[in-house]
């Protein structure tokens, strides 16, 4: 998780989806499912690039379908078309202890399949299949420069290096939480964000709009029971600027995590979206030093089956 070794700067980034009932309601409770990496955004890539795939599954009955790398441009007509890069077979995994279970998954895809250069947004989706037969994705977005010699075209502007998650949840709700700005790490000032945003929609309906909530935390771990600092939560979708003051914030690792709620009064659930950034904190002419984040007091238990070491082979 700290991104040595790869053959350029690297930045864990984690994706979540939760299914579970919130205070008042009394639905099915799904747990969550985590979708994490050390991604190469913002960077140049060629050809074939490798990643390791952090999954963990928490308080879920659920099982893993698979594992799919996915890219993302813009066609002629302003639409948006995905292309398969990569996908690995998951096995119906599940977690026996109920707790959490991990495991890493390295998966190859090859940039050189995008029809376009430019900046392309790489989306990395685990399925999950709930015992109610309805799946849930967690889904994570990060965006890169591609090099391979194609035509260059940006899957949205130039210099937008958004990241975003999402959860879709079959027949319920499809909800995100993302950032659109380049993400600084070390960060020396405030921590400044041009739009910040909380969205929902619908698979049948349109969206109530008070059944959609969000909040902006810092430095929670919510397996180890800290609740970390609120700077920011309401109703409603959210889609503005955001700033986070660093000058109250010790040198050292910090986490910014975008929390999206859909709220459904029919299946007395919730579908919440995850997204979690990390970032350092050093103030200028502050002795260089790194504080780790609070760990996991829980103790992760390896899927049984495939999933319990490598994953071999990767369905083309």
């Amino acid at each position: 998780m700290t991104c040595a070794g790869y053959p350029e700067p690297r930045l864990f980034i984690e994706a979540q989806g939760w299914w579970l009932p919130m205070p008042g309601q009394s639905g099915e409770n799904f747990g969550h499912i985590h979708n994490g990496m050390c991604a190469p955004y913002g960077q140049t890539l060629r050809g074939v690039v490798h990643l390791d795939i952090r999954v963990i599954m928490h308080n879920t009955p659920a099982t893993l379908s698979h594992l799919r790398v996915t890219g993302r441009f813009r066609k002629d007509d302003g639409e948006h078309e995905y292309l398969d890069l990569a996908s690995v077979d998951l096995n119906d995994a599940v977690c026996p202890v109920m707790r959490d279970c991990e495991t890493w998954v390295p998966i190859d895809f090859d940039t050189a399949k995008m029809p376009y250069d430019g900046i392309q947004s790489i989306k990395i989706e685990v399925k999950s299949n709930n015992p109610n037969s309805r799946w849930l994705n967690t889904v994570m977005y990060w965006r890169a420069y591609l090099k391979n010699g194609k035509p260059v075209r940006h899957d949205n502007s130039a210099n937008d290096y958004a990241i975003w998650a999402s959860a879709l949840a079959e027949n319920f709700v499809y909800i995100r939480a993302g950032i659109n700005r380049t993400w600084p790490n070390p960060v020396t000032g405030p921590l400044d964000f041009d739009d910040v945003w909380h969205v929902a929609d619908r698979y049948r309906d349109p969206v109530d709009p008070s059944e959609v909530r969000h909040d902006v935390i810092l430095d929670a771990n919510f397996h180890a029971g800290i609740p970390g600092t609120t700077i920011r939560s309401g109703r409603n979708e959210l889609n503005e600027p955001l700033s986070v003051d660093t000058q109250a914030l010790t040198n050292g690792a910090h986490r910014l995590i975008l929390r999206t709620f859909g709220d459904e009064a029919a299946s007395r659930s919730t579908v919440v979206s995850v997204l979690v950034i990390p970032f350092t904190v050093q103030h200028p002419g502050a002795p260089s030093t790194l504080t780790p984040i609070a760990s996991r007091t829980a103790t992760a238990t390896a899927m049984p089956g495939p999933m319990a070491g490598p994953v071999g082979g990767i369905a083309k």
